[in-house]
């Protein structure tokens, strides 16, 4: 199933040329008890499609963490807000969400654990501008 949403990402990432197009994977990484991760994706001008791939495993306990998308319009501000969200819960959870930014933004990842158990969490990118 890992490879399925891989695949698709890379298609959708293929789709448009190389100077329209980012993907971008980043390796597990472990949430123990309550902490929290942030995966940047970037600065991005112009209209934009995305779709992000969350893999979430859980390590010990049952997976039960949240997974935002998160934008904010410049570059070097910390207002972030958030425009998706998703819930993983079970032994190993996929999630994928998909959307357009017609402003594009500065993006990131930001995930976060709902009780004390620890998840390995690996995030999958892929944005194409749409304009």
């Amino acid at each position: 199933m890992k490879h399925f949403f891989t695949a698709a990402l890379l298609l959708f990432a293929l789709a448009a040329s190389a100077q329209n197009k980012m993907y971008v994977e980043y390796e597990a990484d472990t949430l123990t008890n309550t902490d929290t991760l942030s995966y940047d994706l970037g600065f991005f001008k112009g209209d934009y499609a995305y779709a992000i791939h969350v893999a979430v495993d859980s390590v010990s306990g049952s997976t039960n963490a949240n997974v935002f998308l998160q934008r904010t319009l410049s570059e070097s501000s910390a207002d972030w807000v958030t425009i998706d969200t998703v819930v993983v819960n079970g032994v190993t959870t996929n999630e994928i969400m998909t959307g357009t930014l017609p402003v594009g933004g500065h993006l990131r990842v930001w995930t976060n654990n709902g009780s004390s158990q620890v998840n390995a969490v690996r995030v999958y990118a892929g944005l194409i501008r749409r304009d």
